[in-house]
């Protein structure tokens, strides 16, 4: 019983937390959370490719009785959303996990689940439907876990943040060409071969991540940040005399975010929370409605010509895929704002440290995030545009605004959730967000049986709405 138990303590302890030096850390840690979720990522959101083999398998045709049954469609249709769901009403208690329970142990978890899900899409066939459903639902989960113990990576390079997140979504989002890739190769390559093939590397990767990489408690990833006061490419003159002065800016920024959010529920009950959440809110309701209707979109705006439509659905299945390197830039955006954010905050605190209030410094330094929210706002009025104009041109030009719309929405939202708000209540708060905003994205089945037009229409009002936050973050700085 004693060696179990001290075997749990070095397991969960600090010896695994310092087990590698800062620097070898830092970097191996980061590419291998961006190989992790490129190769061991969302591949279920691009199931779709693999939906003629499963058929082939005889999956969901049991209740077909004639011939052009659309009821194989119909059931992989209703599984995605079983999955959808089911993360949804899980993902709050796997946030609550993290902060509870540690963030090491949260990894391990999704770890496990994922491979066990991946095996069995392995041996899904027309026998054994319900696998379908079961395997869907774990690797939904897990992947949406994992995605979240490796953004806590981000902790390790704070001046590098927004970079770091945008890279690690942009992996997640793009990891829907494993499914396309295992679909391509089938002919060579068997799809239980495939699978098994990526949970034995799922695990491998996730169980090395989170013994060698993570830390047990998400606070503790910042320690291994670098100290030393570097001059980079996010440095102006002035802040790098602002950084030689008494004032330890980013010292003054986490004691006013500890004093403005002592508990979870000051988090809850906050307008900085009530504004994030309204934001993406609407984001994924935008982003959500687009995937769901684009073939309805398509059909209504090129009703005679079926061809272009099938072209254009597999561009955009290749547009899906690029989101890795829009991420760069997003990072890139959020960086500099933040930066100069914390600029003023500095020359404020240097000008009258004793007068400023916790509110205005807070609001001038969260209103870094501005910009970035403003961006992914008018790129999506411009998606919702597009889509009222039947030409090619503008359809491809819509493609490209998704890509640009879903890299800066996860990435600001992400960067908002730690740069607002205590770390220690990253997972909950990033887990009831998620619930909330992905409950409310499923009023698109509400106009499955509308027009095109009408979805757009709401699309388009979902869209103006985003300005409502950096707008209303901007009248709170003042």
């Amino acid at each position: 019983m004693n060696y179990q138990l001290t075997f749990y303590k070095f397991l969960l302890g600090a010896q695994l937390d310092n087990c590698f030096p800062s620097s070898i850390r830092r970097y191996v840690g980061l590419i291998l959370c961006i190989l992790d979720l490129f190769f061991f990522g969302g591949y279920h959101y691009g199931f779709n490719s693999l939906i003629g083999i499963y058929k082939s398998l005889g999956l969901f045709a049991y209740n077909c009785t004639q011939s052009g049954c659309m009821y194989d469609e119909d059931m992989f249709g209703i599984s995605f959303n079983v999955w959808f769901v089911s993360h949804l009403c899980l993902i709050t208690l796997a946030g609550i996990f993290m902060d509870r329970v540690g963030l090491r142990p949260l990894k391990l978890v999704s770890t496990l689940l994922y491979a066990a899900g991946t095996v069995m899409f392995a041996f899904t066939t027309g026998n054994v439907a319900p696998l379908f459903f079961t395997a869907g639902a774990l690797v939904a989960l897990s992947s949406i876990c994992s995605l979240i113990c490796n953004q806590q990576i981000s902790s390790m390079f704070p001046h590098f943040r927004g970079i770091c997140i945008s890279l690690i979504s942009g992996a997640f989002d793009s990891s829907t060409v494993v499914a396309y890739a295992v679909s391509k190769y089938h002919p060579y390559f068997s799809l239980q071969w495939s699978f098994i093939s990526l949970s034995i590397g799922s695990f491998l990767m996730g169980l090395f991540i989170a013994m060698f990489i993570l830390t047990m408690k998400s606070v503790d990833m910042e320690k291994f940040a670098k100290t030393e006061v570097t001059k980079s490419v996010f440095q102006s003159r002035e802040s790098c005399l602002e950084e030689s002065s008494s004032v330890d800016v980013d010292k003054e920024l986490s004691n006013v975010i500890d004093e403005r959010f002592p508990t979870l529920r000051k988090c809850i009950f906050s307008a900085s929370y009530a504004l994030i959440n309204l934001w993406i809110t609407l984001g994924l309701f935008r982003f959500a409605i687009f995937l769901s209707q684009l073939y309805r979109q398509l059909v209504h705006l090129f009703p005679t010509d079926k061809k272009l439509v099938e072209h254009l659905l597999e561009v955009s299945s290749v547009f899906s895929m690029c989101g890795f390197f829009a991420a760069p830039v997003s990072g890139v955006i959020i960086d500099l704002s933040l930066r100069c954010s914390r600029d003023k905050v500095a020359n404020i605190l240097i000008s009258n440290k004793f007068n400023v209030s916790n509110r205005k410094m807070y609001y001038n330094y969260i209103c870094g995030l501005v910009p970035a929210m403003t961006i992914m706002s008018i790129f999506a009025v411009i998606l919702s545009t597009m889509m009222f104009i039947p030409k090619t041109t503008a359809i491809y030009t819509a493609f490209v605004c998704l890509v640009i719309v879903r890299s800066l929405m996860f990435s600001a939202y992400v960067s908002y959730l730690l740069t607002g708000f205590p770390i220690r209540y990253f997972g909950t708060l990033n887990g009831i967000s998620s619930v909330i905003s992905g409950l409310f994205s499923l009023l698109q089945h509400i106009f499955l049986h509308t027009s095109g037009t009408v979805a757009n229409s709401v699309s388009m009002a979902a869209s103006i709405g985003l300005f409502i936050t950096p707008f209303v973050l901007l009248m709170l700085r003042r």
